[in-house]
């Protein structure tokens, strides 16, 4: 018989620390008092703030990790793959060198990895996409870096994201291009 090659899932374990992280809240009964009287929604602030505030914390955690529990975030891991360039996306770049800049990124991203890995997110410090999507391209007013990107690499997302700017090496801003998706 001639069996076909077996093709198959290999796995292996790695464990992270594991924090409980939380927050909570509370109030007197003079501030129950006074919210009755002034018909505020005491409880439902309170909560909301908390909420804002540890959503900020889980942000800040899977961005750049808690090193004091040894959980390693997305831009401190050391299995996170990272490419270099000497690129800024600034108003001095010309529109031409940024696109192509940002088209290096996909094209890089791809033919590194056999096309395995097929970009679809672009996350971008704010004052960088900010930049592009503001900065027109020639006299089209209907078109800038960013719908121009865009239409040179359909499919791909680009999303401003507060943790990028200075999270890089010397602070040097900082881009993420990744494929999006549950299963990675």
């Amino acid at each position: 018989a001639q069996n076909l090659p077996r093709a198959d899932v290999l796995t292996e374990e790695f464990t992270s620390p594991v924090r409980p992280y939380g927050a909570s809240y509370g109030y007197s009964v003079d501030e129950i008092l006074k919210a009755q009287y002034l018909q505020f929604p005491l409880e439902t602030q309170r909560a909301n703030t908390v909420r804002l505030g540890y959503n900020q914390l889980l942000n800040r955690i899977i961005s750049v990790g808690d090193v004091r529990s040894g959980i390693p975030g997305l831009l401190t891991h050391p299995n996170v793959p990272t490419y270099l360039s000497a690129f800024s996306l600034v108003a001095a770049t010309s529109v031409d060198n940024i696109l192509a800049t940002m088209s290096s990124w996909v094209t890089n991203q791809m033919t590194t990895t056999l096309m395995i890995e097929k970009p679809n997110t672009l996350l971008l410090p704010v004052t960088k996409y900010q930049n592009i999507a503001t900065r027109f391209v020639g006299t089209d007013l209907n078109r800038t870096i960013l719908t121009a990107f865009k239409e040179a690499n359909p499919g791909i997302e680009v999303i401003p994201v507060n943790e990028l700017a200075g999270a890089g090496t010397g602070g040097t801003d900082v881009a993420v291009l990744y494929n999006r998706n549950p299963s990675k």
